[in-house]
């Protein structure tokens, strides 16, 4: 079952005065935007996915700087390479010198949901049946929110 769900978002460094209000306004950055490689990391496909339900790939591809994961790209914002950049909010809340921009609406691009599962496979399923447990209880939602994800108890 879904365990947690995290959110694609934009994130420009603190120190400058980049404004975003809708995804739109990436038309109006006069330098770079950084993103992971649309065609083979998981964050670069959400990109790429988004940027192109609102018809905004095509214009904005000239912009791109290409990280070769979302560690890179948040690395880019982080020294200033770029405006802004794409990458998971629980990316964004580990470094302290970016914040959240706009966070891209979450129906532009498929969910980014992170499952949990029990395995056959297991010699202890005690074990196993109380990580199970642990993984949804309060307290596990508590530290996984301060790590930027939402938890998806269904």
């Amino acid at each position: 079952k879904s365990l947690l769900k995290n959110k694609l978002v934009i994130v420009k460094n603190k120190e400058t005065d980049v404004t975003i209000s809708k995804i739109e306004d990436l038309e109006n950055i006069k330098g770079k935007i950084a993103v992971a490689e649309l065609e083979t990391v998981p964050v670069g496909q959400y990109t790429k996915q988004s940027l192109t339900h609102y018809n905004l790939l095509d214009k904005l591809q000239e912009k791109f700087v290409y990280g070769k994961n979302v560690k890179d790209t948040l690395r880019f914002v982080d020294s200033k390479e770029v405006e802004v950049g794409f990458v998971y909010s629980s990316d964004a809340v580990t470094d302290d010198k970016v914040e959240v921009a706009f966070n891209v609406d979450e129906s532009s691009h498929k969910p980014i949901i992170y499952p949990i599962t029990k395995t056959t496979y297991s010699k202890n399923t005690e074990m196993q049946n109380k990580l199970y447990e642990f993984l949804q209880n309060e307290l596990s939602a508590k530290y996984f929110k301060e790590a930027g994800f939402e938890s998806r108890h269904e």
